[in-house]
This record gives C-alpha cells, structure tokens and sequence, in this order.
C-alpha cells in the first residue's frame, strides 16, 4: 500500500511514460484496472502525502491504515470504511 501510494504522490506514471497508474499497473504486474483503482483509492485514503511546501499530512483514516500496517485489518477489510464508487 505504502508502495502504491508513493508512486501516486511522486508522479510514477508520467515519469514512465503512462497515463496514469492503473494502465503502469496494467502493463507491468498485469492487474485488473479494477484492482488498482481500488489499490489507489485505499493508499490516498491510508497513506500520508507531501505537500508541495514539503509538509506531511497524516492520512485521511490514520486509525485503519495503523491497524492494517499491524496486520489486524486486510484491504477488505478496510473497503468497508468509506463508499464505492
């Protein structure tokens, strides 16, 4: 998750030359777009980002994502948390 949501905050996708992050994951781990929206919707919800100024801003659900880093909750589990879309 930490992984997904660094490479959305860094701006991956373009530097590689792609879209967005759903057609890298698409090409190069043959995920479902499906898969990695859902992927990237948990990491902008449960992981800090950076401000352009620098500062860190603590995620959006700081208790779920402390309880999947401690692997009490799964990303299932975390789904429940806020509305599909």
């Amino acid at each position: 998750m930490e992984i997904v949501g660094a490479l959305q905050q860094q701006g991956a996708a373009e530097t590689l030359g792609y879209k967005d992050l759903v057609e890298v994951f698409k090409h190069t781990l043959h995920w479902d777009p499906k898969v990695t929206r859902r992927k990237l919707k948990q990491a902008a919800a449960l992981c800090p980002t950076m401000t352009p100024t620098g500062s860190q801003v603590e995620p959006v659900l700081p208790g779920i994502a402390a309880a999947m880093a401690e692997d009490a909750l799964s990303e299932d589990h975390a789904d429940v948390f806020w509305p599909r879309r």
